[in-house]
């Protein structure tokens, strides 16, 4: 099953690379930090780009990192 979801994560993230490459304006990384209950760093990574036909601004969540 994790196989499977990995796949599906693997894909997603292409799309949304090829996505970003298609875009002729500029692109951003994003990266959000915030402390758990627990007192642990999360690290949430994002990407945020220009679509190319609309013109309106994109932003896709990559990442979380803990």
């Amino acid at each position: 099953m994790n196989e499977i979801v990995e796949l599906l994560a693997h894909e997603c993230l292409r799309k949304i690379v090829a996505d970003v490459v298609k875009s002729p304006i500029y692109f951003a990384v994003i990266a959000d930090e915030t402390t758990d209950q627990s007192h642990k760093e999360q690290v949430s990574i994002c990407l945020r780009y220009v679509e190319t036909e609309s013109l309106q601004p994109v932003e896709e969540f990559i990442d979380w990192i803990l």
